[in-house]
């Protein structure tokens, strides 16, 4: 209701020009109800100017937020189509991302980092296959509170060099009677792009399986 002093009963008015079917007031239709009401009104007691002044006024800020959401959606979208041209350029690429997992490339070599404690300079990696069997184990050594980088040539305990594939990570530092694992990050490749079904954003598949948001890569080269 825009107001119970803007009373247009028993006014003979011409049909609004909208669809027939349509059950919304648009500005138009408005302003045509509120002339009428003026042509119309008893002269010796005209309506006050304050029941045309509020519901104006509330219509005009119904339109406003009307079309601020209307801008506001079309920034969304274009910021959308922009991010996904962006993530498009990634395919192909190597990208550094959180994860367990890692891709021994045809090359023999996986690279990789650890999130070094701000406390430790040295932490422990271990690698195994998809079976759970350990492959290898080797330490890393940075600087405390840094991403330290590791590369792996695929060479196992043995000494044998493993078929290339996705292999798990877990990195620890040892604090004498128990382990801290800390947060392992890989370099993959990144396979494809695509948009996100819930309207949030792009999505990059890498080599390993993943599917990650943008926000998620921490590094591209």
């Amino acid at each position: 209701m825009i107001g119970s002093d803007f009373d247009i009963s028993g006014l003979s008015l011409p049909r609004p020009t909208a669809s027939s079917n349509s059950k919304e007031l648009g500005q138009a239709e408005f302003l045509e109800l509120m002339i009428a009401q003026i042509q119309n009104q008893d002269p010796f007691e005209p309506v006050e100017n304050s029941a045309f002044v509020g519901p104006l006024a509330q219509f005009s800020t119904v339109t406003g937020i009307s079309e601020i959401s209307q801008s506001v959606g079309a920034l969304s979208d274009a910021l959308l189509a922009n991010q996904a041209i962006q993530a498009s350029t990634m395919i192909g690429r190597s990208v550094l991302v959180e994860s367990s997992r890692g891709a021994l490339n045809n090359g023999g070599t996986m690279r990789g980092s650890v999130d070094m404690p701000i406390d430790a300079a040295a932490a422990t990696v271990r690698i195994s296959d998809q079976a759970g069997q350990l492959v290898r184990e080797f330490e890393v050594t940075g600087p405390p509170g840094s991403l330290v980088d590791y590369t792996w040539n695929g060479v196992n305990r043995d000494g044998e060099q493993v078929a290339p594939g996705i292999y798990e990570i877990e990195a620890f530092v040892d604090r004498g009677l128990s382990d801290l694992s800390i947060s392992t990050l890989s370099h993959v490749k990144v396979l494809s792009v695509s948009l996100d079904p819930s309207g949030a954003g792009s999505l990059i598949t890498t080599e390993d399986g993943q599917q990650l948001r943008l926000a998620q890569v921490r590094a591209i080269q």
